[in-house]
Formats: structure tokens, C-alpha cells, sequence
């Protein structure tokens, strides 16, 4: 099959970056969408509903245009900060007039073909060596060499801690790039691109929209009727013979997102009489923009033949060179070569990409890529029409308030979204086999559909924000891992996954990918943090193939409990969190309430008896007791055999009116190599201990089912097991 009429710079999903410009009119908007609402609701000429609206608002009309006064900050010729007042029609007049950046915030910038800020250029020439850096780290780690793979990945990630410390720097006053605006200005972008990203991936893959207000709802169906091409959604509904919703099939389509938020009659009813005015096209362009869910629902055969056609992998071999095939590879937008490259995946285990170019595996691939080209051409009406819409999904202002089918977990520079409904409704129970290809090549071709489809959303996003033509595409979001697995915890901003792709590479092994302090405890010795992680990657296996007694995995964790407890009823030292004791000067507060009066109560009472200890700094392990009370703490006196040591605590306490110490700090030199006190271990807090030491373990075990860190429950696994 020749390649003469497939172009790889092609893109269908967006515009070439010259048609991405700034759209912000909010008074315009709201004439032409009231104006829309009005002609649609009364059957009057849209014409005769624009003059109506326009005087409505005017300053003599019934609810004339209400203009906020606006206080800001500007620089005058000198770039002395000074304050002034305007309205916001004003303000956001000049700012687009002038070509000036607009954030979240509405903190304004100049534009980058103005005044090129240095911070820009040196990310700018960060970025290439960061990437070269990773392809590094894939390369090591696809060829076996851990060593070389750790050195790259604390290479890229030295660059990444570099660009990432920039914000953070910004909003110190004592250094040089110090900039208040840049930081909030920075997060609330990511907020945003993330948001469109959870929000995109909701609605394309999930039918589910944010309208959490009866005002949310209309508005949004109201601006998805204006500006719209009827008679070329009329020309793509009849080219692809794609079946309508019909206005009761919408509005309850409509009402399943709203319902999750709200229900109301009378607004219900405003909302069900305006879909039942809208014509074919209209509820169209309602169901299907950015929706696949609502297309599947209604255009199944055509759903499934379109992902069915991306996802072909056997197809026959052109007449085409070995370079030929190469380069087809090489060339084609690594978007499309990366979804080729996991269709193709069992194929490509742990091999390098400079290793599978050169092997036969390059004709296929190079096939599948321009299979995926020419579907999207076939299909190129369709996504032009409904996937590459300027109608963006709404609401993002509330997202994080948002009921999600989808997305599974978001961070300011990430969505992470499920794809099994989607492989399910495809491949139905085989999804389940790790072996199965169609599986892959359905997850890699959804994620290559929000991919393609997010990118048209930024760069209009970017376009309003009023980046450069030339940066259009910079804010931009790409697949990077695939999560045969993943489980989200209970404590927030904790998961793990398990990886089998990432960037281009299939590893021949599943690799671990966890988040959260808990799951990576540098409280807890080292071999215990490894033998969680293998645990974590043994549940993954058993969870998938069934090939481990999750018995013996809560046995193997009892065991370490009671290797715990044994070593802290001998006086072992090893388990204890440390913590450093330093001068009295360094504390802000007194020596009696500052750390520093750990120094002073060892010396003054155990100190004695046991060793006294240096000045500080020094290193001491913080021993946690079982006492919360007065009467605790007088059981654990009488427990003292040495009436010398029991006076000196005594003392202690009540010079420095204190009931009782729900912790101990043991000077580390001093028990090195020796037991601790034996006073104290009968009080150590060990379950306590236990939960921090083993706290990986536990959260790992969530991934089944079982939750060990209860805020009142005191079980270990050592009491069942």
C-alpha cells in the first residue's frame, strides 16, 4: 500500500497554529447566547431577540450592564509599582488591545514577542537535555542496566528540580528572580490544563459533564447551539448515518450528569422545553461534541468500527525497504508511533527502540502507523465536526468539587483515567488477559483519542491566555505511563500502579510506580521498605493471575511484626525514629520548651545511671510511650526498682510542672551497640511503632481490602496471623 496521499505532519484533531486566536468578548457572548436562547424559546427571528437583549441591558434598560470597579497594580514609565482603579470591561479592553498575557488570576504579562523573559529561555534550553536524559534512563533499563537507568533518572529528575524550583524561588524576596505573581500565576495554569484534561476525559470517555447548577446546565446547552455549522453537522450526521438523540433521549442524557448535583422542577422544566425546540442538529452538537460515550450509546456499530479500525494490527506488508519502514516510523508524530508501538506490544518486550528498528517488527509497525493515519482520514468530517470543537467542557472553575466516572486521580500536572468500561464494551471478558493485544491496542488508541482532542483544547486555552503563535502547543499534556493496574489508598495523594508502558517503551517486567510518603517511609529500615515493595508487586501478580496465597503475604507480614517486637522487648535500638538535638541557640523558644530539654532531662535524670551525653547537636532516637495521662505516668514510676532514678524524674517533673512524657529521647552514642533502658521498654508505645515501621506494608494491603491503620483500632497483623 503506497503513502503518496498520507501526510505525517498531518493532524487532524487541530488547526494549524495561525487559527488560534483570542476569543474573549464576555459582553458580546452574552448578548449572542442570550440572543440564541431567547429565539429558540419564543420562535423569534434571532435579529429581533438581539435587539431585544441589547436594550434589556443597556444603562436606560429594565437590568442595565452592571461594569465591576477594578482595583490593580500597574508600572508606570520607571516600573514603579503604582495603584489604579478602572472596570473590567476596561481592564480586559486594554489587556487585549495591548497583546498582553492574561492568567488565571488576571495578572497580565507582556507578550512573549515583545520581551522574551531569561527564566523562559533557560527552561526552554532545559528541556531537550532533560529528554535526552530519559531516553537514557528507557534505554538502561530496557537492556538490564539498573545502574546506568538510576544514573540517567537522577539526571533528569536534577533538570526537573531545577525548572520545578523556579516558582517556589520566585516568592522568596531574597533572591534574585523574586516575582509575587509567578507562582500563583504558575499553579493556577497547571490547575487549569489539568482541569481541562479531567474534565475532557470525563465527558469524551465517561458522557459525564459537570453541571452542578441548574444555571451551569442551561448555559452550557445554550453556548453549544451558537456558533455552530448546521448545515455541516447535517452533512456529517448523513455522510456517517449516524442516529440523533432524540429531545427526550437528550434531556435525560442531560439530567444524568445534573441529577448527581441538584434537582429542581421548575428548572428542570425550562430545561427540558428548550431541548424539546432544538432541531436535529442542535441536540447533536449537544450529544456528541467531545462526548464518544453518548456516540457509542446511540452510534454503536459506528463507535465500535471506528476504534476497531484504529486498532488493526495484522495488516499486509507494502512493497516497501527496510529504510522505507524506518523512516515511515521515524517520521510519523510520536503520538501515533507510541499507540502503533503498544498495539504491537508483545512484540516489543523489553527492547530498546534503536534495538526493534532494525528488526523485521519495523515493517508491521510502520503499517499500523499509517493505518491509524488513514482512519483518521476517513474519519476526518466527523472529528473535525464533533472532536475538534471550540466548545470546551464546562464548569472548570468548580472541578475539584466534581463527581468523576472516569478519571481516578488528578495532581496539577497529571490525569489519571480508567479505560476498562471502554477495553470491556470491545473485547468483553478476554480484557482481562494481559496477553490480550486488542486490549492494549483499544487503551493505547482512547488515551491517542484524549490526547489528540486535549491538544486542540490547550491550544485554545494558550490562544486566550495570549500565547505566542509560535508557543501555541508548549502548554500541553502527553500519555506517559500505562497502569496495567493501579489502586488508589485511603490517605490522600497515595497510590501504587504497576507499569508495563512508558514513553514508547513495553518492560519486560511490570515495574512499581508508587506516590506517598507512607509508601516510600525513610522511617523504616531498608530491607522493610524492599520487602514491601515486592510484596506490592506479588499482590499486582495475584490480583491479575492468581498465582500467590494472599495468606502466606499477611503471614510474611506478621512475621516482621514480631521480629519488631522481639527486638524492642531485647532493647534494640534499630527501630526508632531519629531526630537530631541541636544547641539551645539554634530554637527559637526556651530551652525548657524547645527540643533542647530532651538534652537537659537525659542528663538530669538517666543521664546518671546510663551515661551522660555531650552538648548538642547530637543524634538521639525518639522512643514513643504507651502513657497519655497523669495516671499512667505514676504506674510507670512505680515501676522503677531504682529509687534514685524514680527522685531524679520526679524532681524533673515538677521543677518544670510537667504531668507527664509521652516520649523519650535516648542519646544515640550512648546506646550504641548497648540495649536501651530497661525502664523504659516495658512502655514503649510498640504498636505504635509497629504502624510507623510497617506503615508500607498496610497501605499496600489496602490494594485487597484489608485496612490495618484504623485511628481506633489497635490490631496487627501479628494478633490474627
Amino acid at each position: 500500500m503506497e503513502t503518496t496521499n498520507i501526510d505525517l505532519n498531518e493532524d487532524v484533531f487541530i488547526y494549524p497554529k495561525e487559527h488560534y486566536k483570542r476569543n474573549i468578548d464576555l459582553i458580546g457572548h452574552y448578548i449572542e447566547q442570550q440572543s440564541k436562547f431567547l429565539s429558540i424559546m419564543r420562535g423569534i427571528s434571532i435579529d429581533k431577540a438581539t435587539e431585544y437583549v441589547k436594550n434589556l441591558i443597556r444603562k436606560t434598560g429594565k437590568q442595565p450592564l452592571i461594569d465591576p470597579k477594578v482595583i490593580y497594580v500597574r508600572k508606570d514609565e520607571n516600573d514603579d509599582r503604582i495603584e489604579d482603579t478602572t472596570t473590567m470591561h476596561r481592564y480586559l479592553k486594554e489587556t487585549i488591545e495591548d497583546r498582553d498575557i492574561l492568567t488565571a488570576p488576571f495578572t497580565t504579562y507582556i507578550a512573549q514577542d515583545k520581551k522574551l523573559a531569561y527564566i523562559s529561555k533557560y527552561v526552554d534550553a532545559q528541556f531537550p537535555k532533560r529528554s535526552k536524559k530519559k531516553k537514557e534512563q528507557f534505554a538502561c533499563k530496557q537492556k538490564g542496566d539498573l545502574v546506568g537507568a538510576a544514573f540517567a533518572n537522577n539526571a533528569q529528575n536534577k533538570i526537573k528540580r531545577s525548572i520545578n524550583s523556579i516558582s517556589g524561588a520566585s516568592s522568596i524576596t531574597s533572591v534574585p528572580i523574586y516575582q509575587a505573581s509567578m507562582h500563583p500565576v504558575l499553579t493556577s495554569t497547571c490547575r487549569m490544563t489539568s482541569g481541562y484534561a479531567n474534565a475532557n476525559n470525563e465527558k469524551l470517555l465517561g458522557g459525564n459533564r459537570h453541571y452542578h447548577s441548574p444555571e451551569v446546565t442551561l448555559n452550557n446547552l445554550i453556548a453549544m447551539v451558537c456558533r455552530i455549522d448546521e448545515a455541516n453537522i447535517a452533512s456529517v450526521l448523513d455522510e456517517y448515518k449516524l442516529y440523533t438523540p432524540s429531545a427526550d433521549e437528550l434531556y435525560q442524557d442531560i439530567m444524568e450528569s445534573a441529577h448527581q448535583y441538584w434537582r429542581w422542577g421548575e428548572r428542570e422544566r425550562v430545561i427540558k422545553e428548550f431541548i424539546s425546540k432544538l432541531n436535529r442538529e442542535q441536540r447533536a452538537s449537544i450529544a456528541f461534541t467531545y462526548d464518544l460515550y453518548l456516540m457509542r450509546k446511540y452510534n454503536p456499530e459506528f463507535t465500535r468500527s471506528f476504534i476497531l479500525g484504529l486498532c488493526a494490527k495484522d495488516i499486509a506488508r507494502s512493497n516497501r525497504t527496510h529504510e522505507e519502514a524506518k523512516d515511515i516510523t521515524l517520521k510519523a508524530k510520536e503520538s501515533i508511533r507510541n499507540i502503533a508501538i503498544q498495539i504491537h506490544g508483545n512484540s516489543l518486550i523489553g527492547l530498546r527502540m534503536d534495538e526493534w528498528l532494525e528488526m523485521d517488527i519495523v515493517y508491521d509497525i510502520a503499517e499500523t502507523i499509517l493505518n491509524i493515519y488513514r482512519v483518521f482520514k476517513q474519519h476526518q468530517s466527523y472529528i473535525e465536526c464533533f472532536l475538534r470543537s471550540d466548545h470546551v467542557p464546562a464548569s472548570l472553575a468548580k472541578l475539584p468539587h466534581a463527581l468523576r466516572h472516569v478519571v481516578l486521580m488528578s495532581d496539577t500536572d497529571s490525569s489519571i483515567f480508567t479505560l476498562q468500561d471502554w477495553v470491556e464494551w470491545i473485547c468483553g471478558e478476554d480484557y482481562k488477559d494481559d496477553k490480550n493485544e486488542l486490549a492494549a491496542a483499544v487503551s493505547a488508541n482512547m488515551v491517542g483519542l484524549s490526547d489528540a482532542t486535549l491538544k486542540h483544547i490547550l491550544a485554545n486555552m494558550s490562544a486566550n491566555l495570549g500565547v505566542s503563535t509560535a508557543k501555541i502547543h508548549d502548554i500541553a499534556m502527553k500519555n506517559e505511563f500505562l497502569f496495567e493496574t493501579f489502586t488508589v489508598m485511603s490517605r490522600t495523594k497515595h497510590y501504587i500502579a504497576s507499569i508495563r508502558y512508558q514513553e514508547g517503551n513495553i518492560y519486560r517486567e511490570l515495574d512499581i510506580e508508587k506516590k506517598g510518603v507512607h509508601l516510600k517511609n525513610s522511617n523504616s529500615p531498608r530491607e522493610i521498605i524492599d520487602h514491601a515493595e515486592d510484596i506490592m508487586k506479588r499482590l499486582f501478580y495475584f490480583y491479575q493471575r492468581n498465582e500467590i496465597s494472599l495468606h502466606d503475604i499477611l503471614t510474611e507480614v506478621a512475621s516482621i511484626e514480631r521480629q519488631i517486637i522481639k527486638g524492642v522487648e531485647e532493647g534494640n535500638m534499630e527501630y526508632y525514629r531519629s531526630r537530631q538535638i541541636k544547641s539551645e541557640e539554634t530554637y527559637k523558644a526556651e530551652g525548657t520548651v524547645s527540643p533542647y530539654r530532651n538534652y537537659i532531662f537525659w542528663n538530669e535524670t538517666f543521664g546518671e545511671h546510663y551515661g551522660f551525653t555531650a552538648s548538642p547537636p547530637y543524634t538521639s532516637v525518639d522512643v514513643a510511650l504507651e502513657i497519655n495521662n497523669k495516671t499512667q505516668w505514676k504506674k510507670f514510676l512505680e515501676s522503677i526498682d531504682n529509687q534514685d532514678l524514680r527522685l531524679r524524674i520526679e524532681d524533673y517533673m515538677r521543677r518544670n510542672k510537667k504531668d507527664f512524657l509521652a516520649s523519650i529521647n535516648l542519646p544515640y552514642e550512648v546506646f550504641i551497640g548497648k540495649p536501651i533502658p530497661k525502664e523504659i521498654i516495658p512502655w514503649v508505645a510498640k504498636k505504635h511503632l509497629i504502624a510507623n515501621i510497617c506503615s508500607p506494608y498496610y497501605i499496600a494491603l489496602e490494594a485487597v481490602g484489608i485496612h490495618m491503620l484504623e485511628h481506633t483500632s489497635s490490631r496487627l497483623l501479628s494478633d490474627l496471623y
